[in-house]
């Protein structure tokens, strides 16, 4: 099975079920989630624990409720990436499932609160690979941000703290020199108690070797733009900006935020967005 060498160090456990299939665990007491995880992703109509989240052409992710992964846990989030093209199948897959794991744990090592990832698999058949997995923790008792931002009670007061809140996890990108690169209101999930906030999504995430404000300026805007349009006006996320800058003590304030206002103004390709440093 074909795993980065950080997924390997942090997910020890080879197991393979069938010879279609294998796994990296965290510990053994995810086989069982692992064996429902496959079932589930072959024949989902037939499954019983699986809570649909998203079905799209490249996307199959659930929640599926387990009782063998220790008494604090009782679900799990498995994100499945199905491969469709041939190119896909031979050797593509390695861009998928894999990499977001590697990301997660890299994220992780930096100081970047993301869900905990529990397995990391691959199905397949006759040589070829029909769909890459991540298992990770079930964030069931958060709630995204853009969720949150869009009760119609909300006044802005209230719309000040969750972005206080969001940009308390920006910092924490920013300082582990993390270009998220597709960061929006769904990807930053907050808790009740305020104390353990997280961030999705990290399959195209960049990496660097130090801290960039031209990175949490992009990241900043491309969140500003995913909710600005329905929930926010400029009048507040400005300010944020202005605030997150002066947590870092930045003294060239008007620059960056000219830099922020630059990026809110450009739709930037996958492409682009990876090479921002």
């Amino acid at each position: 099975m074909y795993a980065p060498e950080i997924v390997k160090k942090n997910l020890k456990l080879r197991y393979s079920p069938s010879p279609d299939a294998a796994w990296l665990l965290a510990g053994d007491e995810f086989c069982q989630a692992a064996d429902a995880a496959v079932s589930c992703i072959r024949n989902p109509a037939e499954s019983c624990n699986l809570s649909l989240l998203k079905d799209s052409n490249n996307r199959f992710i659930f929640r599926l409720k387990v009782n063998s992964a220790g008494p604090d846990i009782s679900s799990v989030i498995v994100k499945s990436f199905p491969m469709k093209r041939l190119k896909q199948r031979l050797y593509q897959y390695r861009c998928y499932g894999a990499r977001e794991a590697a990301n997660l744990l890299k994220a992780d090592s930096r100081g970047i609160p993301v869900p905990r990832v529990y397995g990391c698999g691959q199905i397949g058949r006759l040589g070829l690979i029909d769909s890459t997995v991540v298992m990770m923790e079930d964030l069931n008792q958060y709630r995204s941000i853009y969720e949150l931002l869009s009760s119609a009670d909300l006044e802005d007061s209230g719309k000040a703290e969750l972005l206080r809140r969001a940009g308390r996890l920006f910092l924490k990108l920013y300082e582990g020199g993390c270009n998220h690169i597709d960061i929006s209101g769904q990807s930053v999930w907050l808790s009740e108690a305020d104390d353990d906030d997280r961030l999705i999504d990290f399959h195209y995430a960049a990496f660097h070797s130090q801290p960039s404000l031209m990175v949490l300026m992009f990241n900043m805007a491309y969140f500003g733009d995913s909710v600005g349009n329905l929930v926010f006006s400029e009048a507040l996320l400005e300010p944020w900006a202005r605030e997150v800058l002066a947590e870092l003590s930045v003294t060239d304030t008007e620059r960056w935020i000219e830099v922020y206002q630059q990026f809110k103004s450009k739709r930037l390709s996958r492409k682009q967005r990876l090479a921002i440093k």
